[in-house]
């Protein structure tokens, strides 16, 4: 909201600034649109003029109601006061006909004089109570301890510049604390009417208290209300019953989407980070211990730096959730995928034989490849490399020992080239067997591998 209040003035600004017309950036017509801009405190206009060059300041604060040129030195007054000087003179010295043209000119910079006077004495001794943030243009900073909101704009003109905004937000925190109190006083409220009631009670409700005082002390997974006689009664303790059975269903609601947002990678809706090293490796014993088969799969776009560097992290995003999108298209519900960190992907495939495993790695290697994402113009379209180890059921193996060789696989998917991927399975022997399946190279595991 704070930026759109002053986007419809960044065009006229920079055609201003472009042209260095200081009458445009100060008039008042201006100066009673930022006044009119609610809880707008400060703004600060800087730029370089298209035409000569030259560094363009003007700032608005509404402390002192006015606006200044910041871009005012010594060098300025001196010779603003030569021109006016010189003027004087010629004053002294011209005709009557000439008199009128030269008071005319004399008047000007004498007031051109006191307005860069005025600028440079107000630059001098209003020195601003904020620190001016390091913020790239069209971002916004918080500073809870001056209560204010700091936005930056980039200017349109063709050497650029920005507007550095800063917006009075205490109203925001005042409601803040506001609704503190008032949730405080809510809750002294509740435990009041709480203690009334424990206290108003007799001696019939005292086992019933402290039965509900013992699920209470119980972990909140663990509740189980299914056996609590008191549910049926309908006198106070059934409702407070009810009304702790109700607390703890919707803390559990609460505590499952927390979880659930704290497992998932926000940038591309995996797994994330946590969830993998909460769950991956409790994945894999399970399947193990159910005598399962499993792959492993570890993806890495291939030169992600190269293409950060050439387009910048925000399009690198893009790339990542387009591949976390490919990689949900090509997996199963039982299958699970995270990012953990980077431009690095893990999935877990509850598959039986390395068939399986290799129809799901090439899948996923090419549907990224089919995006036809442009990268670096060297580097043709974006692409991705895999390593993925399929672990027999009847072959004993940590998870440690599969991600190492799923991890080194992928490893020599990138040395030898790129956009490739490296499978094999785990031996009887309990070592990496000596069937490396090298793709886009070469074909399907073959029967004898299913076991």
């Amino acid at each position: 909201m704070a930026r759109h209040t002053l986007t419809p003035t960044v065009h006229d600004i920079s055609l201003a600034v472009a042209g260095r017309n200081y009458s445009q950036l100060t008039m008042p017509a201006r100066q009673k649109y930022f006044r009119g801009i609610k809880d707008l405190v400060f703004l600060d206009i800087r730029g370089m003029s298209d035409y000569s060059d030259l560094p363009v300041g003007v700032r608005y604060w509404r402390e002192i109601r006015t606006m200044w040129r910041t871009d005012v030195t010594e060098d300025d007054l001196v010779t603003a006061r030569e021109v006016r000087d010189g003027l004087s003179r010629s004053l002294v010295e011209a005709k009557d006909r000439k008199r009128v043209k030269l008071q005319y000119l004399f008047n000007k910079a004498s007031e051109d004089l006191r307005v860069l006077e005025s600028s440079l004495r107000l630059s001098q001794c209003n020195p601003l109570p904020w620190s001016e943030p390091d913020l790239p243009p069209q971002k916004y900073l918080l500073q809870p301890e001056t209560e204010t909101l700091h936005i930056k704009i980039a200017l349109t003109n063709e050497n650029g510049g920005s507007l550095w905004a800063v917006f009075d937000i205490s109203g925001l925190y005042l409601l803040r604390n506001e609704i503190a109190r008032d949730i405080v006083i809510e809750a002294l409220l509740a435990l009041s009417a709480s203690l009334l009631i424990i206290w108003a009670v007799t001696v019939r409700v005292v086992a019933p208290i402290r039965r509900l005082a013992s699920y209470m002390s119980h972990d909140l997974e663990k509740m189980d209300f299914s056996a609590m006689p008191e549910l049926k009664r309908q006198d106070e303790i059934g409702a407070l019953a009810r009304m702790l059975k109700m607390l703890a269903d919707k803390a559990r609601v609460q505590l499952t989407e927390l979880r659930r947002r704290s497992d998932t990678d926000v940038l591309t809706g995996l797994g994330g980070r946590r969830s993998y090293e909460n769950d991956a490796q409790a994945l894999f014993d399970r399947e193990r211990y159910l005598g399962n088969g499993i792959g492993l799969v570890v993806c890495d776009i291939d030169n992600f730096k190269r293409y950060n560097d050439s387009f910048g992290h925000r399009r690198g995003d893009d790339v990542l959730r387009v591949v976390a999108q490919a990689i949900t298209t090509v997996i199963s519900d039982k299958d699970r995928a995270f990012r953990i960190g980077g431009e690095e992907f893990v999935v877990l495939s509850a598959c039986q034989h390395s068939d399986e495993l290799y129809r799901l790695a090439e899948n996923l290697r090419k549907q990224v490849e089919s995006k036809n994402l442009p990268h670096a113009r060297d580097m043709g379209t974006v692409t991705m490399s895999v390593g993925a180890i399929f672990a027999h059921p009847d072959i004993e193996l940590s998870y440690e020992q599969a991600f190492e060789q799923a991890d080194a696989l992928l490893y020599e998917a990138k040395i030898a080239g790129r956009n490739r991927l490296r499978l094999c399975q785990f031996s009887e022997t309990n070592t990496p067997s000596n069937t490396v399946f090298d793709v886009p190279h070469c074909q399907p595991p073959c029967e004898q591998d299913k076991d």
